[in-house]
């Protein structure tokens, strides 16, 4: 009996049978998300491997499994991984294909893992590689996308860093990305602002030349930094009166009586040069986070 190869698929050939192996989705000899492949006699299960490295804690991530089945796969859709020391590399298995005898087709599942938000890290980098078609991330979104099939596997890496305040401020936009997790403590991204709406909301919300949004973007910026373990001393004078200012304004009503438009802009200014580092402590290095 002799092997043959024709157009990518391996053809056993004798006198007496003439059976298809395998076929490839291309050239490349990889599979198309789109286009099912061949399969007969699958033997040897495939994995999707979720890894992490980084500060010592927990780390918790939801999954989501797309693309085909073959009705006897397996996810974990909300897996943990726990780090005992810092730098440690754990890995879980999140999704297997599963054996399948004379399958006649094999189409990629798609696995996309999500990390939760991990409080006093942030997330520096994900690498996946994923064979059996091309995968994707979105870093800012803490996601990745990879593929699986009966012939090849995938790995992701997620990898954080230390989020190391040294007593120093940023700058709202810090806080505004979504790969920055914020300092432990009682002001967190969904913690209700005045008015209902969130913190971040707020952060996110133009002024259009609103004061009162104004105010906030560098009063929230400011008790980020406080809680980050920045020095408030310089500016808790102004710290007290927008507390005041926000116990009686609202986005409709940014001048409550009582309060001009420039003792609301001056109070912004204080603050904003607070954040900038021009007085208090300093500002962090270039926003640059330090690996611990």
């Amino acid at each position: 009996m002799k092997s043959l190869k024709l157009n990518s698929c391996y053809v056993l050939a004798s006198a007496a049978v003439i059976g298809v192996v395998a076929c490839s989705g291309g050239s490349d000899g990889k599979f198309s998300p789109t286009g099912p492949s061949r399969v007969v006699d699958i033997d040897v299960p495939q994995t999707a491997e979720l890894c992490k490295t980084g500060p010592a804690g927990t780390y918790d991530f939801t999954v989501t499994i797309g693309g085909a089945s073959l009705g006897s796969d397996v996810a974990d859709l909300s897996p943990s991984i726990v780090l005992a020391a810092d730098g440690d590399l754990e890995c879980v298995t999140v999704f297997t294909r599963t054996e399948s005898e004379n399958a006649e087709f094999d189409t990629p599942a798609s696995v996309t893992i999500v990390e939760d938000a991990a409080p006093g890290t942030t997330l520096q980098s994900i690498d996946f590689v994923s064979e059996a078609a091309p995968g994707s991330e979105d870093e800012a979104a803490r996601s990745v996308t990879v593929w699986v099939n009966a012939f090849h596997d995938a790995t992701a890496t997620f990898t954080n860093i230390a989020v190391v305040h040294e007593g120093c401020t940023y700058t709202q936009g810090w806080y505004k990305n979504p790969k920055h997790d914020w300092p432990s403590g009682d002001l967190q991204r969904g913690t209700s602002f005045d008015g209902g709406a969130s913190a971040i909301d707020i952060l996110n919300t133009p002024p259009k030349g609103n004061v009162y949004y104004i105010l906030a973007h560098q009063y929230i910026t400011a008790l980020l930094n406080v809680q980050g373990d920045a020095d408030p001393a310089d500016i808790q004078d102004e710290l007290d009166d927008a507390a005041d200012y926000f116990a009686a304004a609202s986005p409709g009503t940014p001048l409550p009586a009582g309060w001009t438009k420039d003792e609301v802009t001056a109070l912004a200014a204080a603050l904003d040069e607070f954040n900038n580092g021009v007085t208090g402590p300093g500002h962090c290095d270039d926003e640059v986070l330090v690996l611990q």
